[in-house]
Parts: structure tokens; sequence; C-alpha cells
């Protein structure tokens, strides 16, 4: 029995308009339909790129709602006033949850153009769901993911389009318990950059931040790989060692300013990310793995946020170019960098098993952020002293050369392994080593990665591989033949791959290789798998799409020339432009 609602029609339970909707541009509007397929006509909720829909909670029926049901939300496409955005969903949860899902209309195809189609309604199904005493909460999702929208994503956030029609719930019996237990064979990373994360999610309670994994439930990753810094040494967490990114100069971007907000209140309530996930990764049979980019210690204008305070404090242990000039970053030619950087990984391996949790791999992010090593005068004296010659008047691709400043960092995974001793034992269960390096050898040793000495040393227990940073080939064969010389000693993985894409990946390198990383908190499952479609139709919204507002040519400059100020404001040499 379908019961009409001014809101929605739904099976057995029919909800109330919302009172608090603004029907303004500014925030949600109140769209009249009707829908032939369906046979019934309602009003449907729906905010596009203009909005801001705020959070809004749809009261459900408590004296009716009792035990479990599958939950069906009629997600439907408001229109563009632009139609320059590719994407239309809606975020949902019930009251009883920390987290919110992201519902899209439409399956996400890979570098597929999805123009707006006002008024397609598709019903997915969304969950099941135990609805005793609890409300439904929609919002807008704001994302700066690029690839959803087509569109660069560095200054500001997207407002992502959606409404809502319907919702239809269908009693349910209990969902069966699930098995924490995973294999690591092969092995499947999730790599979650928890700076965007927790911006995007506003995470700022303990339970958040934890609820951040929840969705791992039902997908096959066996290990969450988590993005714990930017600079170095300005982490996510509240750290004695460097500093938490809890405050900012001058940032252009929504995601910093929003992420730093969040980490300033969960510093101050004293709550450490790494003590919440790794617990919560160990509830879930998921291997913790925590990532440290190794690069960018300290961003130039307009980023400056970013830099950490050992790079402000010491300039001594710049890296410096064939020409004398500085980078804008601290070289592992120096012991003192190297030791610095022990340290923060020792207080990281302590917080992750500080609340019932355990850290089973770091991992040194050498594909975020070089330069790690170049001409300082130390080493091309040391050169010197060994060839006769002078390393700034050989090319730049000079063997000697890049092998003899690769031990700098090769010294830095040899200081580690005491570390990762003791702190293995404290937990009593083993820390791997894990060791980002690009495609080929060629890239390895121009940033300082002697990847064939780390292997032939068993300095790695895992060697995480990014085909195509840096530019470059992959080099298959070179990293099959160290994969055999290895004898299975090293866990070879292929990283930064796109979850979608899944099921090639699989076929394309698990022959020859040991596991892949997937770039992104997302599921390989797909839309269509995660929430099912039910019923695809047209729905006749009675009203027209609100015609957009045209700034002023000065107006819609503004920003732009404020960016383009920044960014030519001559204070250092900039970053080589590799995985920042």
């Amino acid at each position: 029995l379908m019961h009409r609602c001014a809101l929605a029609w739904i099976r057995l339970i029919p909800i109330g308009t919302p009172t608090t909707a603004n029907v303004g541009l500014s925030s949600w509007r109140l769209s009249p339909y009707s829908c032939a397929k369906a046979g019934i006509e309602g009003t449907g909720i729906e905010v596009d790129e203009d909005c801001w829909g705020k959070e809004l909670v749809l009261p459900l029926p408590t004296d009716d709602l009792t035990g479990w049901y599958d939950i069906y939300l009629g997600i439907y496409d408001p229109g563009s006033r632009y139609n320059r955005y590719y994407h239309c969903g809606l975020q949902m949860r019930l009251s009883g949850e920390d987290k919110f899902d992201y519902v899209p209309l439409r399956q996400l195809t890979l570098n597929q153009a999805l123009p707006a189609e006002r008024g397609k309604v598709v019903e997915r199904l969304w969950k099941r769901a135990q609805l005793d005493d609890q409300d439904l909460h929609i919002a807008q999702w704001r994302t700066i993911d690029t690839f959803e929208h087509n569109w660069k994503a560095d200054y500001l956030p997207f407002n992502v389009r959606g409404g809502l029609a319907w919702v239809r719930l269908v009693p349910a019996p209990p969902p069966s318990a699930q098995s924490v237990r995973r294999s690591v064979k092969p092995r499947l990373v999730c790599w979650s950059d928890i700076w965007d994360q927790i911006t995007q999610h506003l995470a700022n309670s303990e339970s958040e931040v934890e609820s951040l994994l929840d969705w791992l439930q039902g997908e096959p990753y066996n290990t969450i790989m988590v993005d714990s810094n930017a600079a170095v040494d300005k982490t996510s967490y509240p750290t004695e060692i460097g500093q938490p990114a809890i405050n900012y100069e001058v940032t252009l971007r929504y995601l910093d300013k929003a992420g730093i907000d969040c980490r300033r209140d969960l510093v101050q309530q004293g709550i450490n990310v790494h003590s919440v996930l790794a617990r919560r990764a160990r509830e879930l049979g998921l291997e913790y793995w925590a990532f440290l980019r190794m690069g960018a210690w300290g961003y130039a204008q307009p980023f400056q946020l970013l830099g950490g305070p050992f790079f402000k404090e010491h300039p001594e242990y710049r890296a410096i170019d064939r020409n004398g000039q500085p980078w804008h970053t601290v070289s592992y030619a120096f012991p003192e960098v190297r030791q610095y950087v022990v340290d923060l990984f020792r207080e990281i391996c302590q917080h992750s098993r500080a609340d019932g949790g355990k850290i089973d791999g770091i991992v040194l992010g050498f594909c975020r952020g070089p330069i790690f090593i170049d001409y300082e005068p130390h080493v091309c004296d040391a050169f010197a002293s060994q060839y006769g010659e002078d390393p700034r008047q050989l090319p730049e691709d000079d063997q000697r050369w890049l092998r003899f400043r690769a031990q700098y960092i090769t010294a830095l995974l040899e200081e580690l392994q005491p570390m990762l001793a003791e702190e293995s034992a404290a937990q009593g269960s083993p820390i791997k080593l894990v060791a980002d390096c690009y495609g080929n050898e060629s890239i390895n040793l121009r940033f300082g990665l002697d990847v064939k000495q780390w292997v032939a040393r068993g300095l790695v227990d895992v060697l995480q591989i990014s085909p195509d940073f840096a530019g470059g080939e992959f080099d298959r064969n070179f990293y099959k033949q160290l994969r055999a010389q290895a004898n299975g000693k090293v866990e070879f993985v292929i990283g930064h791959l796109s979850a979608r894409q899944l099921p090639q990946w699989r076929e394309q390198f698990l022959n020859d290789f040991d596991g892949l990383l997937m770039s992104g908190p997302t599921s390989p499952a797909g839309t269509d798998e995660l929430f099912p479609p039910h019923i695809t139709a047209v729905l006749d919204l009675r009203q027209p799409l609100p015609s957009p507002e045209i700034l002023s040519g000065e107006q819609a400059h503004t920003d732009q020339r404020l960016i383009q100020y920044l960014q030519g404001i001559p204070i250092g040499k900039p970053f080589y432009a590799a995985g920042l």
C-alpha cells in the first residue's frame, strides 16, 4: 500500500513535510512533481550547486515503526542552472548514526560526462536498518573530488546537486553477523587521506572519527593505510615532536581551512586519530598502516599552512640544487633530519596502540613531495673525495653520483630498523616497513631511492610502487626481476590505482605482484552494487529551474586575482611537480 504525503510517497509510513525548509535559492527548495510510472503525485526536496543544503531531519513516527526495514530512496536530478557539473546525489543517515552515506543518482563511470537531466529519478536500496526511535537525516554533499565533476578542485568545494522524491520502507529480517577475519593474500589496501575525509565528513568527536572506517565492514579491503600529515611534521594528530595542523596563516582551499578547523576541535578534546582508527581497524580485522609523506617539509605560498616547524627552525638542513639555490624542503643527507623522522614514526607507533589498537606497518611516502636529497655541499664533497670529480659538473644522470647520494636515503631505512624492533616487541606483533617508490629505476634514482639495495639487504617488507607518478613509464620487468630476487621476503604492491577499476587491475597485475593499493576511500564495488537500483523513471517537475545569478566581471575575477597574486610572491624555489 502506497501513501501520499506532502514530501514523499512511502510504503507503510508517511513522512510529514519539513517546516524548516527554506524555499529561497540559498537552501532547500520544495518541488511538486508527478511520476507517471509510479502513478503518484508528491512534493520533492532539492538543492543545486548554488545552494548550501544544511542538514534536515525528517521525523519517522516512532509509535508505528519498529524492527528492521529495507530503506529505498527515490533520488532525483533537480537539474543544474549551469549544466557544468556531472554528478548528482544526497548525503543520508539515520539519527542513531554518526556518519553520512553519499547516495548518488547514477553509477559513477570513469571519463564519462553525465550532463544534468532535470527530473530523472532512480530508486536505490540504501540499507537495511533497525528503525526503532530513528529519524531520517538529509544533507547536501560538498566534495573536492575532481573525477566526479571534471573541475579543478584546489580552491573551492563543490556543492553536489540532488533531490529526494520519496522514501519507501519494506519490513526485513535482521542482517546476519559478519566475520571480521580477513586474509591478506593478495593484499588489497585502501589508502585514506584523513585530511580530506575529516574535512568532508566534518568529524569532530571520537565516535565520528571512528565511524570513518565503518563503511569498510562489507568491503574486500584487508589493509587500511592512513595518510597522517601534510608537511612531514605538520600532522593531523596531536604530536609532541612536530606540530599539529590546527592553525593557518593564509589558505585558499576549502579543504585546508575546514580540515584545520576540524583537527583543532579534535586536538583540543585530546582525541588522537591514530589511536581511534587503529583500534577500529583491529575490530574490523584490517591491518593498519600509517603513511607519512616524506617530502614537502615547507610549502611555498600560498600554502604555507602546511610547512612544519623543523623546516622553519633549521634552514641549515635545506636541500640545495646544483646551482647552489635552496629547495623549499630539507634533505635526508643530514643525520638530524633522519633521526627526526625516526622519532615521528616512533610516536605514531606508540599512539596507535595506546587505546587497544595496534599498528601493522609504517609507510615511507616517497611519492609525495620530493625533493628528498640533491646537491648538498657535504654530499658533493664526499663524492669528490671518493671519485675525484665535482658532481655539479657531471651530467645529472651520472650513475655513480645517483647511487652515491642514494646511500643517505638508504641510511634512513637502516636507522628505522632498531626502532621498529623495539616497538614490535612492545606491542607483541611485527610492524612492517613499507616504502613508496616510482615506476622505473631511473626516476627512483633521480629522487635518491635505490630500491635494488633495499630489497637485496632486506630493509623493506613491502615495496609500494606508483607506476605513473613523476612521469616516465612503468618498468614491469624491472620489478618482476626484483620480486624474483626477493624470493618471497618482500611484498610488491602496485599503488595509487582507481578503486572503480579493480577488476581490470586484478587481471593486469596480480599474476606478477602481491597486491594492489586503491587511492582514496572508495568502494571497488561501484555505486550500483553498493546501492542497487530498483526503479528508474522521470518526474514531471511542475516548476522551472531558477535562472542563474550572473556575477559582474569584477566580482567573478576577484578570487582568481588573489590566487595569482599570492602564487607570484617570490619566496623560494618551488617543489618538484610530482605527487604533492
